[in-house]
């Protein structure tokens, strides 16, 4: 097994990412790449008494390397023999089994989705550490990534997360619960009440409801679903309490001469405490989604701190299983709103019209029909649209669906497709890059009406608005009888 290692990123490179590569490739057996600039590499093989390079450990020599300052949307257009870009690059083109940088998190986030890219069907990667617990440990996803997030990509997270804990922590069937600020279905904020509702639909998520931070930590979930800016907040906080505690503990027993004893006494238990806070014991935090791995470590992480890396690297690569190479396509494709899965729940989108149940919708000519089913339909789009989420689909292959042209008009359909308001949303639906919000439907100017096959003037609610509002704006929409 072969790691790449980004030589020129963090606070301590190079030294600090050379002395741990080389007690990592010694500790867990693994060839290291180091990527990087070549005369800095071997000047800090030579402070840690290396003349030669170790069999098994090579330089790709670069010219740039990633800085804090750099844009991350911009610096691998900029800086194209930059040691990170090279590392990833190297891990799309197979030339290594994992990829490690302390650099700038945004820059390596998104390199990893441009270069070595996405698996398909994830929307957005995740940062996915794992915490120690009361009771063992839970993947906190995410913790910075992704600091605004939607309820699809909380619920692809939970996925993500969900897999990350049976094949890599080896938890049977872990459970997951929604950060919030307390249990009850009302609590939090629109995006904590609409992913709650989500995920409440997922028959292969072992979903516990929603949990406090408190009970987290006490081992009360093996997943922690929240979005990026929460779980950085409670990630830093944890290892905060954690300095703070021993901190306090060692001021304690300093105290006099019966408790330094006492000290003494519990110190291997102390140790051991202090060791599942510590980020330099950790090593790295995986991005999880990328479709091979990336680990993410500590900017001022030292020596220690890069060779537990390795270890983590070479633990997640060694998993083998769908998370890094496209495998489970069901159980990605079902955390989609409107998506594919490989069978069962959610895929009607790709079924017959004839075979969805209810009443069947036949397609007019060139014209998509769109069907609401009730109560089911209307508490559907009130989660998606009304609370200031978007319709989203993921049948792209299938259709191009009202994309917006300015604020007061659309454009209609191209192709033609059923769509249908069902438990698992709109089928087919719009593609984020397309999105309409129920703001945007409401609003503009009142095209003619070019409605067939029925009416939306009784449809009450939600459903009703976003069907007239079709009527009025699609060239050649049709409406199905509800």
């Amino acid at each position: 097994m072969r790691i790449i290692v980004d030589a020129m990123g963090g606070d301590n490179a190079p030294l600090a990412i050379v002395k741990g590569a080389l007690q990592g490739q010694k500790r867990w057996g693994v060839d290291i790449t180091l990527t990087g600039d070549e005369t800095a590499i071997r000047e800090a093989l030579a402070q840690c008494g290396v003349q030669e390079l170790p069999q098994g450990m090579d330089i790709v020599p670069t010219t740039e390397e990633v800085t804090m300052e750099d844009d991350p949307a911009t610096v691998f257009r900029r800086k194209k023999d930059s040691s990170m870009g090279v590392g990833l690059t190297l891990l799309r083109d197979g030339k290594g089994d994992a990829f490690i940088s302390a650099g700038s998190t945004g820059a390596l986030l998104n390199g990893a989705t441009l270069i070595t890219k996405r698996v398909r069907g994830i929307r957005r990667a995740a940062m996915a550490p794992v915490m120690p617990t009361t009771t063992g440990r839970c993947v906190l996803i995410d913790c910075g990534a992704n600091a605004e997030c939607t309820p699809e990509y909380l619920l692809q997270f939970a996925y993500l997360g969900s897999f990350y804990a049976r094949h890599v922590l080896g938890i049977e069937n872990p459970r997951v619960g929604l950060l919030n600020i307390g249990v009850e279905a009302e609590k939090g904020t629109d995006l904590q009440r609409q992913t709650r509702a989500l995920l409440l639909e997922q028959p292969k998520l072992n979903f516990i409801g929603n949990i406090e931070a408190k009970e987290a930590i006490k081992g009360g979930c093996d997943v922690l679903v929240t979005d990026g800016f929460s779980g950085n907040v409670m990630l830093k906080t944890i290892e905060g309490i954690g300095s703070y505690a021993g901190s306090c503990l060692k001021g304690i027993f300093k105290k006099n001469l019966l408790t330094k004893l006492a000290g003494a006494m519990v110190l291997p238990g102390l140790n051991a405490f202090k060791a599942q806070l510590d980020p330099n014991k950790v090593g790295g935090t995986a991005f999880i989604g990328i479709s091979k791995p990336v680990i993410k470590a500590h900017g001022s992480s030292n020596d220690e701190a890069i060779e537990n890396a390795i270890g983590q690297a070479r633990e997640v690569a060694a998993s083998g299983h769908g998370l890094w190479h496209g495998g489970d396509r069901g159980l990605f494709c079902a955390g989609r709103r409107g998506g594919r899965p490989s069978g069962g729940a959610g895929g009607a989108a790709a079924q017959p019209a004839a075979q969805r149940g209810g009443n069947a919708a036949e397609s007019h000519g060139e014209r998509p029909v769109l069907r609401a089913d009730g109560d089911t339909a209307r508490r559907d789009l009130l989660h998606t649209v009304a609370c200031g989420s978007h319709i989203r689909g993921a049948v792209r292959r299938h259709v191009r669906f009202l994309q917006p042209v300015h604020p007061g008009g659309l454009r209609a359909v191209r192709r033609a497709a059923v769509y249908h308001v069902g438990p698992a949303g709109l089928s087919g639906g719009i593609h984020r890059r397309h999105a309409l919000s129920l703001r945007g439907l409401r609003s503009g100017a009142a095209g003619e009406s070019a409605c067939r096959g029925g009416d939306a003037a009784g449809v009450p609610g939600a459903v009703g608005a976003v069907l007239r509002r079709l009527q009025q704006c699609g060239r050649g929409v049709a409406v199905a009888g509800t």
